[in-house]
């Protein structure tokens, strides 16, 4: 399991329980102080995995050249792979096969518009 995928696991034990402990009609003021610190850490962990999520792709700017052969090579391996579930989820290859589809949807969103390398040219 990846580092945002623990995150995440620990958030929604978290939501259960802080759940659970909402439906009881007697909650004392310690109570809600110990749920609002609950909610604060899972509001953390959303956000540590949403920085992870931010790192830049690579040192430098990718050159086209380097886009496309990247795109080709992660469209050639996730053709292979199927779907995270077909490995079974949690697992290291279900794993890899989500961090390529996400890395495959920033390689695409990055690449430059036809209308721009037309411009530029």
């Amino acid at each position: 399991m990846n580092t945002n995928q623990n995150r995440a696991a620990v958030a929604a034990i978290t939501l259960r329980s802080i759940a659970q402990r909402l439906t009881h009609d007697q909650l004392t003021e310690r109570d809600e102080i110990d749920i609002g610190k609950q909610l604060i850490g899972v509001a953390d962990e959303f956000d540590a995995a949403a920085a992870e999520r931010s790192r830049a792709l690579s040192a430098s700017p990718l050159r086209d050249a380097e886009r496309a052969t990247l795109l080709v090579r992660i469209n050639d391996t996730l053709r292979f792979l199927g779907a995270p579930g077909d490995w079974g989820y949690g697992t290291r290859l279900a794993d890899l096969t989500l961090e390529l589809l996400w890395l495959r949807q920033q390689l695409q969103t990055a690449a430059p518009k036809a209308s721009e390398v037309q411009a530029g040219a």
